[in-house]
Formats: C-alpha cells, sequence, structure tokens
C-alpha cells in the first residue's frame, strides 16, 4: 500500500512524481491520498484549466498505460473549502493495480465522521480472496489503460461466481441450472453505490 501527499515544489508541478506513486509491480498494490490534483476522471463535472489538465495527465497517463483502475466514485467531492468560497473539489484519489483490484470491495467518502480536516474521510474496504477463487487465466496478464469501477476492464476479468450444483428432476435426469445462475458476475462490485459518467482532480 502506498500513501500520496502531493504539494506544489517549484520548479516542480509536485512532489510527488507519477513514477514514484503508481509503482509497476507484480503483487497487489494500491495508493491513495491527497494527489493535489484535478482531473475529468475524478470529478466530471468540474470546468478544468488547462493547468489543472497538465498537471494531472502525467499521472492518469501512467497509471492507464499500467492497467491501475481508480477507485473514487466520479463526481463524490472528497475536499471541502471552509470559506465556501470555491466549489468542492475530488483531489483525494486512490488508484489500484490489477492484483489489488480483485480483493478491492467498496470506496466510501461519506459515512465516516469528520474530523475536522477541509479533506473527507475516506474508507476503502478490501477483502483478500482465497487462492482458489483467482482464476488461472489472470496470470501473466495486465489490463490496458486506465478503468473505473463503472465501466469494463479490457484485458481484465472476473472469475464466474460458484453455481450450486444441478438438481434432478422427476425423471432422475439432471435438471440445468436457471438461465440467472449461469450469468457472470457484474465487474463491479454489487453492493458499490451506483456511478457517475467515468473520467476526471490541487486546491482550486
Amino acid at each position: 500500500m502506498g500513501n500520496v501527499y502531493a504539494r506544489s515544489l517549484p520548479p516542480s508541478p509536485h512532489s510527488v512524481s507519477p513514477g514514484s506513486s503508481l509503482l509497476e509491480l507484480e503483487h497487489p498494490y494500491r495508493v491513495a491520498g491527497d494527489f493535489n490534483i484535478h482531473n475529468a476522471a475524478s470529478d466530471p463535472s468540474r470546468l478544468l484549466s488547462s493547468k489543472e489538465e497538465r498537471e494531472s495527465a502525467p499521472y492518469f497517463d501512467r497509471a492507464s498505460d499500467l492497467g491501475f483502475t481508480l477507485l473514487n466514485i466520479p463526481g463524490v467531492y472528497t475536499r471541502f473549502h471552509f470559506t465556501g468560497t470555491h466549489r468542492p473539489s475530488t483531489m483525494d484519489l486512490a488508484f489500484a493495480n490489477p492484483h489489488m483490484f480483485l480483493p478491492f470491495r467498496s470506496w466510501d467518502a461519506s459515512s465516516r465522521p469528520s474530523t475536522g480536516s477541509d479533506h473527507a474521510p475516506i474508507l476503502i474496504s478490501i477483502h483478500p480472496p482465497s487462492r482458489t477463487t483467482i482464476s488461472s487465466d489472470h496470470a501473466g496478464k495486465r489490463p490496458t489503460g486506465l478503468a473505473s469501477r463503472t465501466n469494463s476492464r479490457p484485458g481484465l476479468s472476473l472469475p464466474p461466481p460458484t453455481l450450486p450444483p444441478p438438481t434432478s428432476s422427476t425423471n432422475g435426469s439432471p435438471r440445468p441450472s436457471p438461465p440467472s445462475q449461469q450469468q457472470s458476475k457484474p465487474s463491479h462490485p454489487a453492493h458499490a453505490p451506483p456511478r457517475g459518467p467515468n473520467f476526471g482532480g490541487p486546491h482550486s
């Protein structure tokens, strides 16, 4: 797990670079924190300035190249200015690499009590799967392109649900499972809250 606090550090745009926060690893990795950037993937209703787009692009480009998933719910704000003179924003971001996305369960920025900070406390829930639940088809595969939990992830699929054993009909022949039991799981947790549109980001 990685934690980030990226502040302005001239002449560099930020004190934490994309390469030092979004690591290329062959084991589960989740990085989260105050990236201090604005992007349409996390805040789709924000009218981005050219400076905001220029500063956030290297992070989201690297995340896309390495197959990370943005765990934030797009449009859910994580920072609220005390003065009320600026609109809320989404600068606290969380990314998971392909190995970490399988155990990911939820991202929640609204249910925890305030800590007195202008940043909302965020709860990220994970549930590590057992070895038997990870399909061998995932081995050696890396999805391409940054994904959000509302969209399918190219190259990354979830293992099918465990189906109950078929029952027997009255004549002793096997009865197939109902079609609803044969469908694959959705590509995001069933209990995840409704999501807004995909893609989107420092202090206003």
